[in-house]
C-alpha cells in the first residue's frame, strides 16, 4: 500500500510540474528576428507579425526603463507567467484605427516598458460581409494579440 501511495504522490508532482512548464513556456519562435539596440540594451524583435490587415507603425517598439520599481495600478496581465501592466489607447483616422500598446513590467529591480502602435483597417471598407477581404480583415482584428510577441521580446532584453 505504501509503494502505490508512493507512486501516485509522485505522478501528481510530474503532473503539476509538466503542467507549470506547459503554462510558463511561450510558443513563440524567435527564428528570423533581428536586434534593435536603445538605450544602451538590446533586444530581439521580429520583423513583423505575419499579419496582412493589422499593420505595425511604430516598429521595433521602444524599449524604455525608469528607475522606479513595478507597480500597476490597472491593467494588469499575466502571460505565460511573467506579469505586465497593459495599456492601450486607439484613436480612429481615415479609415483606420492606431492603438498604442505599452506594456511594462519589472525588470532589474526597475520598470522597462515597450511601446509601439498598431494600425488596424475598417473591415467594413472592403465591402459588404460576403466580400472575402472583409471576412478575413475581421477575423485577423479578432484573434490578434500581441501578447506573446511581447513577452517573448521583453525576455531577450539585455
Amino acid at each position: 500500500m505504501k509503494i502505490l501511495t508512493y507512486i501516485v504522490i509522485i505522478l501528481v508532482v510530474l503532473v503539476a510540474i509538466t503542467a507549470f512548464l506547459s503554462w510558463n513556456r511561450n510558443p513563440i519562435s524567435t527564428a528570423g528576428w533581428q536586434t534593435a539596440a536603445q538605450n544602451g540594451m538590446s533586444f530581439e524583435y521580429p520583423p513583423n507579425l505575419g499579419t496582412t490587415y493589422v499593420h505595425l507603425v511604430n516598429w521595433p517598439p521602444t524599449l524604455q526603463v525608469a528607475n522606479t520599481a513595478f507597480s500597476c495600478s490597472s491593467g494588469q496581465e499575466m502571460i505565460y507567467g511573467h506579469t505586465y501592466c497593459v495599456t492601450k489607447s486607439s484613436e480612429g483616422a481615415a479609415g483606420s484605427t492606431y492603438t498604442t500598446y505599452n506594456f511594462a513590467f519589472p525588470f532589474n529591480n526597475q520598470t522597462a516598458s515597450l511601446n509601439f502602435v498598431a494600425q488596424f483597417p475598417q473591415c467594413p471598407n472592403y465591402g459588404d460581409t460576403t466580400n472575402p477581404n472583409r471576412i478575413a480583415c475581421s477575423q485577423e482584428e479578432s484573434s490578434f494579440s500581441v501578447d506573446p510577441v511581447i513577452d517573448r521580446i521583453a525576455r531577450s532584453i539585455k
